[in-house]
């Protein structure tokens, strides 16, 4: 299946959507000649993809990956020997007889954080009405996605005081003003 993660934790769970129309390559080799074998196929309105009927030999999978979502999780199902996970992959899967079963691509949707920055007047801590906003403020997004990979991202308020981070990984991140020149 292909589905969207959403608690990212590699298991296609009750209550995760499926994604239909993704599509996915299988390549490889017959084991009876070592001639080459090569199939396209396309996930099912249900997330299901599948190739039915192909010879014993040694495959690879490959999931082409689906627009507007980030890559998750690869989990390797049974039945096919020797599977190696890679991203958007599964390769050296010895297909003999029954084949592999739920062999899944866990996808994400890509996360966002924004605010804005502006004169606290009253310096109570909230935007109130007629709070001016401060434009040209920049601000830093670090930390860690899931995968480990580091993160280190700059935005800087636009004339309306906003700012915003899109397009992220889950992850624990932190976002760090650098205070604007004359104030506190």
């Amino acid at each position: 299946f292909v589905y969207e993660d959403a608690d990212n934790d590699g298991f296609f769970d009750a209550g995760e959507a499926p994604i239909a129309g993704v599509t996915i390559l299988l390549s490889g080799t017959r084991s009876s000649d070592g001639s080459p074998v090569s199939f396209v196929g396309a996930t099912s309105g249900a997330g299901l993809w599948q190739f039915v009927g192909i010879p014993a030999g040694t495959y690879t999978v490959t999931e082409i990956q689906p627009f507007g979502y980030l890559d998750g999780r690869e989990t390797p199902g049974a039945g096919a020997g020797g599977a190696v996970v890679g991203n958007d992959v599964f390769g050296g899967l010895d297909v003999a007889g029954m084949g592999g079963l739920n062999y899944n691509f866990g996808e994400l949707r890509p996360a966002s954080l924004s605010g804005y920055v502006y004169f606290d007047v009253d310096n109570d801590g909230e935007a109130g009405f007629g709070e001016p906003v401060i434009p040209g403020v920049v601000i830093v997004l670090s930390g860690t996605a899931w995968d480990g990979a580091p993160a280190l991202l700059t935005a800087t308020t636009l004339a309306n005081g906003n700012y915003a981070f899109g397009g992220l990984a889950p992850g624990a991140y932190t976002l760090t003003e650098q205070q604007p020149a004359g104030w506190l």
